[in-house]
């Protein structure tokens, strides 16, 4: 387990190991054979005290003849049980008695813990190294062989300590897991409406740039030149936050300038705009709108998104020479949706959107004019705002 992280996080085995001293002082030394999940596949730690955890032990794990042994070891199904040394089904490394094992002979007494594995059905295996006395608890009389009482109590007691650990540290695990959906749900969400944002201002600057070429063709017209937009103006074009029935003025205010100042020659049948030309100062929308916008509260901010989603599918609409109804309307939406629910958000937000309109006269401009349901609701706010005065 790495620094920094939750104690529960990796295998719970691995965890178990870095807290022994806690649980256990004084033990000679601690030993697990298990499946990890992770690496789906047989792993051994040992531990001695006062040492770190030694995990080399892939030489013991490549022979056939130990892993079947190590899993047939695994089948038993007593929770608990006191053995020896010589009581192991399998001795590994004999040959290397230089070279210590979890396996080395000592004269110890073996606490052996069973925990059952719900990845592969068997029981992973936690050894506890003890000495033949009672000096492993700290007691006076550390002579004392430890009695077969002795040895049911202490088992019964570890078995059921180190079980709650792992339970624990399974529990906290699945809740963080959890957690981190519902993190990871808020995370994709906000991506979401990113995306929709950025498909949103594309659109709006793809609509910017067909008026404005649209309009230039008028222009063509007029002084007998083909006026086109070079890249720079272009992308400035989509970049403007102004309002969209300005553009006309300042691509004739563009061409006066180009034609005045920069004088290109008569015999110049194609004329490139250039982006210096677009004067964007004297009618950009001044900032204020959106710090405003950013104070006023999130029922006026949703009201203002969704009057600039219905404006921006009605340019579309409109640019491609489609009636603006409220089911295309609806359609052209990301996401899209019904007629009837655009007739129920405009109703329900009704004074609202009055009061917006009303704010902000440059805005929205298509909706107010050519969007039926938004008229239909202004004169039902007209209405009632009439009978009050009335009564």
């Amino acid at each position: 387990m790495k620094p920094g992280l939750f104690s529960f996080i990796g295998d719970e085995f691995e965890n178990v190991f870095q807290y022994s001293d806690l649980f256990l002082p004084g033990i000679e030394k601690i030993a697990g054979i298990y499946f990890s999940q992770r690496e789906k596949q047989i792993r051994i730690l040992s531990r001695k005290r006062d040492h770190e955890i030694d995990d080399n032990f892939e030489e013991v794990l490549r022979k056939p003849e130990t892993m079947v042994m190590i899993q047939k070891f695994r089948t038993e199904n007593h929770q608990f049980a006191w053995i020896k040394k010589e009581d192991l089904p399998f001795e590994i490394a004999p040959q290397r008695l230089t070279v210590p094992t979890i396996f080395t002979e000592l004269d110890n007494v073996i606490l052996v813990l069973r925990f059952k594995n719900e990845h592969d059905k068997l029981n992973d295996l936690l050894m506890i190294y003890f000495n033949q006395n009672l000096g492993n608890f700290g007691l006076n009389k550390a002579d004392k062989v430890l009695t077969a009482d002795h040895k049911v109590i202490i088992g019964h007691l570890l078995y059921y300590q180190f079980k709650s650990f792992l339970q624990l540290n399974l529990s906290n695990r699945k809740l963080l897991r959890t957690l981190n959906n519902g993190v990871m749900a808020v995370i994709g969400e906000n991506m979401s409406f990113k995306d929709q944002l950025s498909q949103i201002k594309a659109s709006y600057g793809d609509n910017m740039i067909s008026v404005s070429l649209q309009h230039l063709q008028k222009l063509s017209k007029e002084y007998g030149r083909t006026y086109l937009l070079a890249e720079d103006a272009v992308n400035k074009i989509r970049e403007f936050k102004g309002n969209m029935k300005h553009i006309p003025v300042i691509l004739e205010n563009a061409i006066v300038f180009t034609e005045n100042l920069l004088m290109p020659g008569g015999e110049e049948e194609i004329v490139n705009i250039q982006s210096y030309s677009l004067d964007f100062d004297s009618y950009q929308v001044i900032e204020k709108t959106e710090q405003f916008t950013r104070k006023i509260d999130s029922r006026q901010s949703k009201a203002m998104q969704f009057l600039d989603k219905l404006e921006m599918a009605a340019i579309g609409l409109k640019n491609k020479n489609i009636a603006i109804i409220s089911s295309k309307v609806g359609q052209a939406l990301m996401p899209p949706i019904s007629a009837p629910a655009i007739t129920d958000a405009l109703g329900k937000n009704r004074e609202l959107i009055r009061q917006l309109i009303e704010k902000y006269p440059d805005k929205w401009e298509t909706i107010r004019k050519e969007f039926k349901p938004l008229a239909n609701q202004l004169r039902k706010s007209e209405t009632i705002d009439l009978k009050e005065e009335s009564a």
